[in-house]
């Protein structure tokens, strides 16, 4: 409904205009000999060829809108700006130039050629701008980006194209700030487009740990935590995890995963830290931070902050968390750590069971069969 009103006062001012002009055009023909008589017949054939002039150029007017309301905004994707107004403007200027040469009979020659030197005069004076322009028709015909797409114009600065102008190109940002792009800035540097190709696209995640957590361990607990990031399982691209660099610090991890879309770029990034610090916290292991160590004796076997033993283990877990220390110890003394390879189970259905487990690491699936 709300379309159909838009399109309607859309189409309003050009209508009423183009009646306006049919009924005074009429009038003005039927009152030719008294009209004749009194201003005489240059001026009056003047008058009917300003009046049929401007019948042709609000005829125009009226095509351009309805091109504007039956066409170019019922596409599945709306075309730039730039395109329809060049598109309207090629529409006005093919009038003109046939009511110049049609009716007030001025030789197109003539007119192209005084044109020519306005542009080359114009052209010097405006070449920035015309650069600007000129890019924008290049970018629309391109199409390297459209409307609605993900744009990094420089380094973390990202918008979503609103829309392309003559000269320039509108971009919001998440924070919904406004930015504005010079379309030769677009055409003569290289930007980042998150949209095209179409599909996820991936992202990647820095850790740094310590040397004493090994790197079968260490890609153990950082593909766990993703595994439970659900937004990120996307079939055909799995999470994985690869050694960057041994630096002073420790082992620099690069976690990969794929992104669906930018729009979900940021919360996705919050859900993974989130879970890789919760894995780390229930394994014991922090991350690393800058230190100075001195010794004046052989180094001794480094732990992080000695914070592995069982007791310390089992009370981070929900369901130990809550007793004393002392029942702690004990029951940590009777414990015994098991390592379980992925895919093999580690208790089945149905099988007697006299131990009870506490996932340190990794992820574990549940599958329950329903009894026959």
């Amino acid at each position: 409904m709300l379309a159909s009103t838009s399109a309607a006062r859309r189409l309003a001012w050009p209508a009423a205009l183009l009646l306006v002009l049919l009924v005074a055009s009429s009038l003005l023909r039927g009152l030719q000999p008294e009209l004749a008589g009194a201003i005489g017949p240059e001026q009056v054939r003047l008058l009917d060829r300003i009046a049929t002039a401007s019948l042709w150029l609000a005829l125009a007017w009226l095509l351009v809108r309805l091109l504007d309301v039956l066409v170019w905004s019922r596409r599945a994707r709306h075309l730039p700006r730039l395109l329809t107004d060049l598109f309207a403007a090629l529409i006005l200027l093919t009038v003109a130039l046939v009511i110049a040469a049609r009716l007030f009979e001025v030789p197109l020659a003539g007119i192209l050629t005084t044109s020519g030197v306005a542009v080359a005069v114009l052209g010097f004076a405006l070449r920035d701008m015309l650069a600007s322009l000129f890019a924008g028709i290049a970018l629309n015909l391109e199409r390297p980006y459209r409307i609605g797409d993900w744009l990094e114009v420089q380094p973390d600065t990202v918008g979503r194209v609103e829309e392309v102008g003559w000269l320039t190109t509108r971009l919001v940002t998440q924070d919904g700030i406004g930015l504005v792009v010079p379309n030769a800035q677009l055409a003569t540097r290289a930007f980042r487009n998150f949209d095209q190709p179409m599909g996820p696209w991936r992202d990647h995640l820095t850790v740094t740990l310590g040397y004493e957590v090994s790197p079968a361990r260490a890609e153990r607990i950082l593909l766990a935590a993703a595994a439970t990031v659900a937004a990120i399982r996307i079939e055909a691209h799995r999470p994985d995890a690869r050694i960057t660099a041994c630096g002073e610090h420790g082992v620099v991890w690069d976690l990969r995963y794929w992104v669906p879309s930018y729009a979900a770029r940021v919360d996705l990034r919050h859900q993974l830290h989130a879970a890789v610090l919760h894995h780390l916290y229930k394994a014991g292991i922090g991350p690393a931070h800058q230190r100075l160590d001195l010794f004046h004796a052989p180094m001794p076997q480094r732990m992080v902050e000695h914070r592995t033993e069982p007791d310390l283990l089992l009370a981070r877990s929900d369901l130990f968390g809550s007793l004393p220390p002392a029942e702690l110890k004990e029951l940590a003394h009777k414990a015994r750590r098991v390592r379980v390879p992925a895919g093999r189970p580690a208790v089945r259905q149905g099988e007697p069971g006299s131990s009870m487990f506490v996932v340190l690491e990794g992820v574990l699936d549940v599958s329950i069969e329903p009894e026959s």
